[in-house]
């Protein structure tokens, strides 16, 4: 049961708290429950209470100490339950406090003697530090306001309310439902090798013009939409992302709107003009072939379609998608409520802070600030790793700085938020030993884990089932086939298969055979008594019969024969189509046992840390995925290659190995292989040559930190070579 008092009523209970003046009240039905959003326009920060609540807040005067407000509201609240006959509990000192403790945090409070000075003196300067750096070390947050730009738009507000309106959703859907088909028709043509298409220097000017462009007409949506319902647009100015001036428009009056579906409508503006800006490029696009125009048709399209999908209309980025969540759900300051909500939970279950309080109002709401709270941050991290990614691969340096600034703002502030937290947050101010000495032992936890805890290590990589070289029927001289001997599929050893066809060749060989059958006729005519013209004919019908002989076996390797007996697979479907076979090409399989052997690619770190602490190897197989063999390493190339043995391992082929995309073959990988050969430790049941296995290699055990270190490093060495 929670205590009536506070032991830090001595210090409050003289104060004379006021709201600030510029705070704004919107009455609000959420749920079904009647709310007070207290809301602050510069911090754009709210505070919900509940009427009981809102009364106290009332008393906030200036003119009242804290002790005769509390005194005030518990009459009230007496009064209350007398005249309705209720049995409301009046507000604890506890309460009261936390109350004014979370009003001041969010800017909506002032005092004329600070809750404690030096406290006081501290939350300011971090106040304005926070917007210093926002300003200067975060490119996205650095806003420039320009103009009042209220007056413009109450001029517009006849074409604000035949805009948004029954007939102008119609109107939006018409354009808008054709060009997403269109869309889906030629996505493989808009997004086939985006990031060199997007980054290029020739196309990177024009997505610097046309990104404004684009964001411009997308602000004076959400002013025209304010407009619409009369609200008023008080701010216009300019917003930096990754140093890109882009204009924006103060939407902050929407709050005013008491319909949920008002305001939803101002925050979707901007995405349905993005969305109908895409859709009519879409039709400019599809319409042109090259030109300025083209190119500009498709960064009005991939602006349109990764700002909505990714970014804007996302609803776990804290931009309009946002905000139609928070609406939907009807829960203001979804985001901040989520985070402290989160922050509850650590100090409650880590950090054992038994009377924390959750910031919720209904139990409904739990279950969403839970999940936005943690997919959230995570979701914008992705994002951004993405961003970085997708930069790095073209502009390597501009990459490292946006990953450095980048870490710093998500990752490095929210961790030192989180120990300051703990070092110096109220809600742990009776829990601080515990909660610090608890933070300890997480930590060496964690760096046990991760940094000393051995864990399984292994690697694992694509493989194509694999045959002997005596069982693949390649063509041993290139040329087009003439005669198919084949009756069955039994074949014997021996036994020959095709007959290819060289013409050039062919006649290579007689034309030796004439030249041989010269020599001979040249020896016979030759006087027995010149020994030195004899030897010399000789020797020169000595060279001309190897020539000879070279030949006719090239001309004997036209006849395919089978070295070996078993069932015959054909690699292609085989007609008398005079099909030419280049030299090495294997025209297909004689089998003469169940497969034994498959061949992987592995790279270069990989294929060291295989060679120096491989342990075992697990075999499994797509098609039957439940049994597991095992095998061993026979053989491996001495020196890597990029060209694939199978494209089956490839990319394009659905393989995890990244190949050229200009290679119609898909067998030129990016990067350098070894092939590995491993003999399994029985056969496959079935005859499944060519089909795709997964190997793991064990390569024993390993704290998780090198793991990912390593892997990180590869990571680096397969995309930028560093």
């Amino acid at each position: 049961m929670q205590s009536l008092f506070s032991e830090h009523w001595h210090v409050v209970r003289h104060l004379r708290p006021q709201l600030r003046q510029n705070v704004e009240v919107l009455p609000r039905i959420l749920r079904g429950k009647s709310w007070f959003l207290l809301f602050e326009p510069m911090s754009q920060r709210f505070v919900r209470v509940n009427p009981e609540t809102w009364y106290v807040i009332t008393l906030l005067n200036g003119q009242l100490n804290v002790e005769q407000i509390w005194d005030k509201a518990a009459e009230h609240i007496e009064q209350q339950n007398v005249q309705f006959n209720q049995q409301h509990r009046a507000i604890s000192q506890n309460e009261l406090v936390q109350l004014l403790s979370q009003l001041y945090n969010n800017d909506l409070l002032q005092t004329e003697v600070s809750f404690d000075a030096e406290e006081m003196s501290k939350r300011y300067k971090k106040h304005k530090f926070n917007k210093l750096k926002q300003s200067f070390l975060n490119p996205i947050s650095l806003k420039v306001p320009l103009i009042y730009p209220d007056v413009f738009f109450s001029q517009c507000k006849k074409l604000s309310q035949a805009i948004f309106n029954v007939w102008g959703v119609m109107l939006w859907l018409l354009i808008v439902i054709p060009a997403l088909l269109l869309l889906a028709e030629n996505w493989q043509s808009l997004s086939s090798n985006l990031s060199d298409r997007v980054l290029s220097t020739s196309n990177l000017f024009i997505l610097w013009l046309t990104y404004p462009i684009v964001k411009i007409i997308h602000e004076f949506a959400h002013g025209l939409a304010i407009k619409a319902w009369n609200g008023n647009v008080r701010e216009m100015g300019l917003m930096f992302i990754l140093f890109i001036p882009i204009p924006y428009v103060d939407a902050s009056s929407s709050n005013h709107f008491v319909s949920k579906w008002q305001r939803i409508a101002v925050s979707v503006a901007g995405i349905m003009t993005e969305l109908l800006l895409g859709a009519l490029t879409i039709y400019l696009w599809v319409s042109t072939e090259t030109g300025l125009i083209h190119a500009f048709a498709y960064n009005v399209i991939f602006i349109a379609v990764v700002s909505t999908v990714l970014v804007n209309g996302n609803p776990l980025m804290r931009y309009d998608g946002y905000y139609i969540l928070s609406d939907l759900l009807e829960i203001p300051n979804l985001a901040g409520r989520a985070t402290k909500y989160w922050v509850y939970l650590s100090d409650k279950y880590l950090f054992g802070a038994n009377t924390a309080q959750p910031p919720f109002a209904s139990e409904k709401e739990r279950f969403w600030l839970i999940v936005y709270g943690f997919f959230s941050p995570l979701y914008r991290i992705s994002i951004m790793l993405g961003l970085i990614w997708f930069v790095a691969q073209k502009y390597f340096m501009f990459g490292v700085l946006l990953a450095i600034i980048s870490a710093f703002m998500t990752i490095v502030m929210p961790i030192y938020k989180g120990i300051k937290h703990i070092y110096q947050g109220a809600s742990l101010s009776k829990y601080r030993d515990q909660a610090i000495q608890r933070f300890h032992w997480i930590m060496l936890a964690l760096i046990f884990i991760l940094c000393i805890l051995p864990f399984p290590y292994y690697t694992t990589q694509q493989a194509v089932v694999w045959l002997p070289e005596e069982s693949m029927i390649r063509a041993m001289e290139s040329g087009s086939l003439k005669t198919i001997h084949l009756k069955n599929n039994q074949i014997e050893k021996n036994q020959i298969l095709f007959t290819l066809e060289n013409a050039e060749l062919t006649e290579k060989y007689h034309l030796q055979k004439l030249q041989v059958e010269e020599a001979d006729y040249k020896i016979r005519q030759a006087s027995l008594d010149d020994i030195e013209l004899r030897e010399k004919l000789e020797l020169q019908k000595h060279g001309l019969d190897q020539q000879l002989l070279q030949y006719k076996l090239k001309v004997n390797q036209l006849d395919i024969h089978s070295p070996i007996a078993g069932q015959w697979f054909a690699k292609d479907h085989i007609e008398l189509d005079h099909r030419f076979y280049k030299r090495g090409d294997i025209i297909g399989y004689v089998i003469d046992q169940p497969a034994q052997l498959i061949r992987s690619a592995v790279i270069q770190q990989d294929y060291e840390l295989i060679q120096n602490r491989l342990k075992g190897i697990e075999i499994r197989f797509k098609n039957h995925f439940d049994t597991i063999y095992t095998g061993q390493i026979v053989r491996s190339t001495p020196q890597t290659q990029k060209k694939l043995f199978s494209s089956a391992l490839g990319s394009q082929a659905g393989g995890s190995i990244t190949v050229d995309p200009t290679d119609q073959e898909g067998a030129s990988a990016l990067q350098n292989y070894f092939d590995l050969d491993i003999q399994l430790s029985k056969p496959i049941d079935s005859n499944v040559f060519g089909d795709i296995a997964y190997v793991r290699f064990d390569l024993g055990y390993s704290p998780l930190a090198l793991q990912w270190i390593r892997k990180l490093r590869q990571l680096f060495l397969e995309q930028f070579y560093v």
